[in-house]
């Protein structure tokens, strides 16, 4: 969900937790979301809430507590993903989510989820200039660094929901590189913000314009199987003998080692939330589903009601 850590009734907005939505209630959510996924094959986990933020009295840690514990009632399969509070920022993560930490899942498949970008104000809408930013190519490093180092002092796992940079200084393209690449060292998965049409006009966006790519592919096309293309070359050998060989005292063939840079993939399916999909036809991902469950018939069959 990406609701901050609330609800809107009315126009009103409440947090999860209080009164008015109970955690009971976002709880109860989540089990039957997970009754009518949990038999996706090609289903990765539940996210159940994105940057939740100012809980105040509500605690967020009890509020994921509580949905864990509902949604392995239904699913015992999937991951659960949580995101950390102060909107899930990676550079003050100890600060707001060390109790996190603490949360236990029978299945013992929690995914933490921080997000970080690298504008002064921590907020990625980069509305100054790079040099108004403040910004030298290891700031990214230095923003993640304490989330990475959580998960290695708590021997948990974890992932970056969100980051992104403009379009508008190619010096952004050299922080996000850098940013990646230590990612990558420390094996942590990472999701780009944004794609898509609904953000095309947006300059973090990687939505083609023109049908040409933004200048943040170039990067990200590298990090896309989680290793630098530089560092994983195929090595093809290549026979350059002349006439195949007839007799044992023939001297062997040489072979020459030629290393060639493998081919970008041919497209990317970009969700926000979501993990990145390689396509190798484009098109959207489509998932199987195994026979459903009666549970699984009974909720489908309650939400046609509800619908009609």
């Amino acid at each position: 969900m990406h609701n901050g850590g609330r609800y809107k009734k009315y126009g009103i907005e409440y947090i999860i937790g209080s009164y008015s939505v109970s955690r009971q209630d976002f709880a109860d959510v989540w089990n039957k979301l997970a009754n009518a996924f949990s038999g996706y094959q090609n289903f990765y986990g539940f996210e159940i809430m994105t940057e939740p933020h100012e809980m105040q009295g509500f605690d967020w840690f009890t509020t994921a507590q509580q949905t864990i514990n509902s949604i392995r009632q239904a699913d015992s399969r999937n991951h659960i993903i949580i995101a950390g509070e102060n909107y899930a920022a990676a550079e003050s993560w100890k600060e707001y989510s060390d109790q996190l930490k603490n949360l236990k899942d029978p299945q013992d498949k929690l995914i933490y989820n921080a997000h970080c970008y690298f504008d002064i104000d921590f907020t990625g809408k980069y509305f100054y200039s790079y040099e108004q930013n403040q910004v030298e190519e290891q700031t990214g490093v230095k923003r993640v660094a304490p989330f990475i180092t959580w998960l290695k002092e708590n021997n948990k796992k974890g992932m970056i929901g969100q980051f992104g940079v403009p379009d508008t200084d190619p010096r952004w393209l050299k922080v996000m590189e850098q940013f990646l690449k230590y990612l990558s060292d420390n094996k942590v998965t990472a999701i780009y913000w944004a794609s898509g049409k609904k953000w095309s006009g947006a300059p973090l966006s990687v939505y083609p314009l023109a049908q040409n790519d933004r200048p943040q592919m170039a990067v990200l096309q590298q990090f896309a199987a989680g290793i630098p293309y530089e560092e994983k070359p195929i090595v093809a050998a290549v026979n350059t003998a002349a006439a195949p060989i007839e007799t044992t005292n023939t001297a062997p063939p040489v072979v020459e080692l030629v290393v060639v840079p493998p081919p970008p993939p041919e497209s990317f399916l970009f969700l926000p939330g979501t993990v990145l999909l390689p396509q190798p036809n484009g098109g959207l991902y489509k998932p199987t589903l195994a026979q459903p469950t009666k549970t699984q018939e009974k909720v489908v069959s309650r939400l046609a009601k509800y619908r009609n």
